[in-house]
């Protein structure tokens, strides 16, 4: 009977990570190193941001390595020294190579926001709303060198909800995350080590989940009323959804966070997609519906209601061609 326990590096940096992480230290696991990334030189006064992961493992004493790349002669030596069974990745922001996957007797397993092969990359779960899907989940897989497309050990599955944001939805992947995981290590506790384990990925079914950008934030109000509002949650709590509304007779413009919308059920009719309609409330037309906005951001200013903003915005934005 194998031991039930074995001996881990963890490598993590985001908060995606941390409850796995939680789970099998306290699941009796030794944990013999956790490997983040370094924290990024801030030439300034402001306070340096450490990482989710770094500051999970400081609290529970154990030990942090951050090598500039984990890839390194150095950094694999270092995790080699901890004689792991296994490497646990997620939400760590590197590639690891056959030489550090090779450290662990028995691999590595790394954890992923999506249902693999969909949305290989480092934005899972953005992208999941960003393209309107209603279902979505998580996958342990066991890592090769190729980016997310290992063999999936485990998987777990969940509804997307009408009103959850990225943010959100991350957040409660990273719960559904944890007996995804515990499943796939309890796997490999019983692995021989040289049969297939878990399930090969279908190549030809593979999506990429690209890094979002600040330009991205932009709102096409051609777009589905639907589409729209998945763009808005999808872009919270970064980069934030916005539009650039006038400000004047002479064409000026700013950018206007869009924080929260609403779908309502009026028809866009003879309203071309971008018009303003603010009779009743703050709405714009979509290419089947008016969209209700309802939480904004203007550039430079405090979160505010909708209606706050019409109160020095209204008339400008009624002139709108």
């Amino acid at each position: 009977m194998p031991d039930s326990t074995l001996r881990i590096v963890l490598m993590g940096t985001g908060p995606f990570a941390v409850p796995t992480f939680e789970t099998l230290h306290a699941a009796g696991h030794s944990i013999e190193l956790v490997v983040t990334r370094p924290t990024p030189i801030v030439k300034s006064r402001k306070r340096v941001s450490v990482s989710p992961v770094r500051q999970w493992a400081e609290e529970h004493g154990l030990e942090v390595d951050a090598p500039e790349s984990i890839n390194a002669s150095e950094a694999i030596d270092r995790v080699r020294s901890c004689s792991p069974d296994l490497l646990v990745v997620c939400d760590y922001g590197q590639i690891l190579k056959p030489d550090s996957l090779a450290t662990a007797r028995l691999g590595g397993i790394n954890l992923h926001g999506s249902l693999l092969p969909a949305y290989r990359g480092a934005a899972p779960v953005q992208r999941a709303l960003l393209s309107g899907d209603t279902v979505t989940g998580v996958s342990v897989i066991h890592m090769t060198p190729k980016l997310d497309g290992g063999p999936i050990i485990s998987t777990r599955q969940t509804p997307i909800s009408d009103t959850e944001t990225a943010g959100e939805l991350e957040d409660r992947l990273a719960q559904i995350g944890v007996a995804a995981s515990l499943d796939a290590v309890d796997q490999l506790i019983h692995w021989d080590g040289k049969s297939e384990i878990g399930v090969r990925q279908d190549p030809t079914k593979a999506t990429r989940a690209a890094r979002l950008s600040k330009a991205e934030g932009e709102i096409n109000w051609n777009q589905s009323a639907r589409m729209i509002d998945c763009h808005v949650r999808g872009m919270q709590p970064w980069p934030t959804a916005f539009t650039l509304i006038p400000t004047g007779s002479k064409g000026e413009a700013i950018r206007l966070a869009i924080k929260q919308v609403r779908i309502t059920d009026e028809p866009a009719d003879s309203n071309p997609p971008g018009t303003y309609v603010v009779d009743n409330g703050f709405k714009v037309a979509a290419s089947d519906f008016l969209i209700e906005i309802l939480t904004v951001q203007p550039a430079g200013k405090r979160e505010m209601s909708a209606e706050q903003f019409l109160r020095g915005h209204k008339e400008k934005l009624e002139v709108r061609s």
